[in-house]
């Protein structure tokens, strides 16, 4: 799943950086679990908690999810990616009115021989993080700041050097959803998130929602 140029495009327009080389980090995982609880429906005004993972060794409930690519800048890297078995994801997203007022966000990988995980807790976002865009799909937006970080930052994930990113915040940019049929899970949902070298403000920026690609307007 690609949404790098939108992206981008909204990281330049605020200013977070120049055209300084690896300045935006991205993982790309498809085929994810996904399921909601604490509403019977999901909508744009959903209050309850959205939990999207693959388990290490206990996959997502059809085994198929894998991390497609790892990017710097748009560029993929040749990493040749990571099956089910040997990467971790866990968000847990808790929401209020269709706006995410915490949670959490893990993704680990035991593949490249130097194990590394990056986790960190979700950002309140006040302005709606879902968007309904027909037939029981939603795309969410969200960003992320403080917690643990890397466990290696100087280290690499998937054979790339992440020490760039070692103390980075970042966002979660249009994940995909859909439960279709009035079900509570989706067993093909992808995931895209990204890293931002660490800049003056950038947390706050993160905070208010400015680098969110999907927003619902009320």
């Amino acid at each position: 799943m690609r949404h790098l140029g939108l992206t981008a495009a909204v990281v330049c327009g605020m200013g977070m950086g120049a055209a300084n080389a690896q300045e935006l980090l991205q993982i790309d995982m498809n085929g994810l679990g996904a399921e909601f609880s604490g509403q019977a429906v999901f909508d744009e005004n959903f209050t309850g908690t959205l939990h999207v993972y693959n388990n290490m060794g206990s996959p997502d409930p059809d085994g198929d999810a894998f991390i497609l690519d790892v990017l710097i800048d748009g560029m993929n890297q040749g990493t040749g990616g990571a099956m089910a078995s040997e990467f971790a994801f866990d968000l847990i997203a808790e929401f209020v009115d269709g706006s995410i007022v915490g949670g959490s966000i893990m993704v680990s990988v035991d593949g490249d021989g130097s194990e590394n995980t990056y986790s960190s807790v979700l950002l309140p976002d006040g302005d709606g993080s879902i968007l309904d865009i027909g037939g029981g799909t939603f795309l969410i937006g969200g960003a992320y700041g403080g917690g643990d970080h890397w466990t290696n930052p100087g280290g690499t994930f998937l054979g790339v050097d992440i020490s760039p990113w070692g103390s980075a915040d970042g966002f979660f940019n249009q994940i995909e959803l859909n439960f279709a049929g009035g079900g509570t899970m989706d067993l093909d949902t992808d995931v895209d998130m990204f890293f931002i070298v660490p800049a003056p403000g950038s947390l706050a920026l993160l905070g208010m929602g400015g680098l969110l690609a999907v927003r619902r307007r009320r």
